[in-house]
Order: structure tokens, then C-alpha cells, then sequence
């Protein structure tokens, strides 16, 4: 598996460009969320998986909210495409391979330390933000049922044009409380965030 390796370069450069490119295409990133953080653990986000755009959300949420480390699970494929993320946090994931089990054991390894926050995208590649639901990787289920003492929060993002030219994400968060029925809980949460919006 690729690792992260956080630089300084990496965060000056890519996160510069990251803001200008967000700032550039979009309205706004508007935030919908009551939930009071826990300043006391690290943090792991599960976003539904829309766009490639997902992840420059999630870094610049990230630098407005938490400011934590960042780190990203991507596909191993498309990292090695682009293993200059690998400097702003992306750490790879092959699926059906046995490196899975060393993906799963450094993600594990990350929540051990308060100031991680780790962006675990459950359905594993991306879909259309109009699905009905999100269907969780069953072996994501199992990583998530191992993860304790961690801040779980559950994210819904998706792309508002109105009657803009230049689009508006709506992001919603929300605190995932149980972990034993974690699907059911986002595809609650999901469903509500998608029947909030306003058009």
C-alpha cells in the first residue's frame, strides 16, 4: 500500500491550489450542522462519494472546522496516478488484494492519535448524488465496528445550481451515535439531509 507522507511543500502547494480551484468553481460550500465537536478525539468523516471533487471538499472543511492532520483513503489505482497526494494526506486502498489488511491496520494506527482526522468513504467509489441510499462495504463495516474512541461523523454532500452559473455544495454533518447499526443510521441521516435541501 502507499502511505501518507505529509510535507510542508505538499500542503503550501497542493492545499494552495486546492483553495483557488474550490474558490474559482463554486458558489459557496455551505454547511448544514448542529453538532458540537469533540476537540478530545480524533476525527473520522464518512462521506457519500459523489464526484473527485469529494475529497478538496472534505481539505478545505477540514482547514474551516478541525484543522487536523488530513488523511484520505483512496483507491490505490488512482493514487499511483497521483502520488503527489499522497503529501496532503491520501493513503491507498486496493480492494481484493491482501494489502487490505495492512490499509485497515495504518487506518487503525491513525485514530490512535488526537490529532488525525481520517476520511473513510463507505461505498468505495463514487455514485451519482441522486441514489436513494449509500451501501456500505461490508469490509468497511468491519473497520468501522473495530475503530473506538474516535469522533465518527457522517457526511452528505451534494451540488446546488439553482438558477446560479456557478454551483453551491451543500454539506451535512452529523454525529454517528451507533455504531453497531452504522448503515442504517447514515441512510437515516442521508435521506434527511437530501429531502433538506433547498432547490
Amino acid at each position: 500500500m502507499i502511505k501518507t507522507n505529509h510535507t510542508i511543500f505538499g500542503h503550501q502547494t497542493i492545499g494552495r491550489y486546492i483553495r483557488q480551484i474550490v474558490k474559482k468553481d463554486f458558489r459557496t460550500l455551505q454547511i448544514h450542522s448542529d453538532c458540537k465537536f469533540d476537540i478530545h478525539k480524533p476525527v473520522i468523516l464518512l462521506p457519500n462519494h459523489i464526484s473527485w471533487w469529494d475529497g478538496f471538499w472534505l481539505y478545505t472543511l477540514n482547514q474551516k472546522i478541525w484543522k487536523r492532520k488530513f488523511h484520505l483513503m483512496m483507491l490505490e489505482s488512482e493514487l499511483k496516478k497521483h502520488k503527489i497526494f499522497s503529501q496532503i494526506g491520501a493513503f491507498s486502498i486496493n480492494p481484493g488484494s491482501r494489502s487490505v489488511i495492512e490499509t485497515f491496520n495504518y487506518t487503525l494506527s491513525l485514530t490512535e492519535k488526537q490529532e488525525n482526522l481520517i476520511v473513510i468513504y463507505p461505498q468505495g467509489k463514487i455514485y451519482p448524488q441522486q441514489a436513494e441510499g449509500v451501501k456500505f462495504q461490508s469490509g468497511i463495516l468491519k473497520l468501522l465496528r473495530k475503530i473506538d474512541n474516535c469522533d465518527i461523523i457522517n457526511v452528505a454532500t451534494f451540488v446546488n445550481y439553482g438558477s446560479h452559473r456557478k454551483p453551491q455544495v451543500d454539506i451535512f454533518l452529523e454525529r454517528c451515535e451507533d455504531l453497531e447499526k452504522i448503515e442504517d443510521s447514515y441512510n437515516q441521516f442521508y435521506k434527511k439531509s437530501k429531502d433538506g435541501l433547498v432547490l
